[in-house]
């Protein structure tokens, strides 16, 4: 990570830790059985397909040229052919928010998932391990979109993802079409401030509740500090989790006042 980059993050976890609030301190009943329920979860079995995504790589000497990403990527990438195996750290989303995927995937009230950024697929794998719901994954490097593929035709033959290699805006529409409801919505690519909004804001011409959308890296840079800004003071937006590590914006028929909670993780 740049060094400008480190110090926007800790500026900002330093921020974080001072003002996020534990349960003790919450009276909203929705955020805190968020807290009990997804937080707190304790559900075994969540990270089964994302240990399986990791020794299928572990196993796999082939490598992916990350040279074709599009958009803002990893600050941590310093050449073009990598195994995947070896970008886990750098690129896959860390089990603790793996987890909260999974929890929000969890949810009777999803019935489907749209994630915008495959990556390696362990965010792909944490929420397909939540009821094998039908998952649709964009990505607009064709090595990550087959690698992953592979990978999960491997480990889990009756997987119910569609990997579409596509750049977001070239397909995003005819992929909300028919409405967001009962949808969660996961935006982990290209971290740029002009493009999230966009994305977001497409995306909500769809929204109906029941509906999440989840914003990885909102600290990653200064531009995805100000996107996330900018979405949670956004009118439609009734209520927001800051976690540190990522947002989550919940759309919510009772939602009548606007409410902003960041939680301590």
């Amino acid at each position: 990570m740049k060094l400008n980059s480190k110090i926007h993050a800790l500026k900002h976890y330093i921020r974080y830790a001072w003002n996020s609030k534990t349960k003790f301190k919450i009276h909203s009943p929705f955020v805190f059985k968020f807290i009990t329920e997804v937080l707190e979860c304790s559900n075994k079995g969540y990270d089964n397909k994302a240990k399986d995504l990791i020794a299928y790589y572990r196993s796999s000497h082939e490598k992916i040229n990350f040279a074709l990403n599009a958009g803002a990527g990893s600050q941590e990438i310093q050449k073009e052919l990598y195994r995947p195996i070896q970008l886990v750290d750098k690129l896959g989303i860390p089990a603790k928010y793996g987890k909260i995927l999974y929890a929000l995937a969890s949810n009777p009230e999803i019935h489907q998932v749209l994630e915008l950024g495959t990556s390696i697929g362990t965010s792909t794998s944490y929420m397909s391990a939540a009821g094998n719901k039908p998952i649709v994954s964009i990505d607009a490097n064709p090595d990550v979109i087959a690698s992953t593929k592979r990978a999960f035709d491997s480990f889990y033959p009756n997987h119910r993802v569609e990997f579409v290699q596509a750049y977001f805006d070239d397909v995003l529409d005819e992929k909300i079409n028919g409405g967001l409801r009962n949808t969660l919505i996961f935006i982990d690519g290209d971290h740029n401030k002009d493009a999230v909004l966009r994305y977001f804001n497409r995306c909500l011409q769809h929204t109906e509740a029941p509906c999440i959308i989840v914003f990885d890296d909102i600290y990653w840079s200064e531009e995805m500090t100000e996107a996330w800004w900018s979405i949670c003071a956004h009118p439609a937006v009734h209520l927001s989790i800051d976690l540190y590590r990522i947002g989550i914006v919940f759309f919510r028929e009772e939602a009548l006042t606007k409410e902003h909670f960041t939680l301590w993780y």
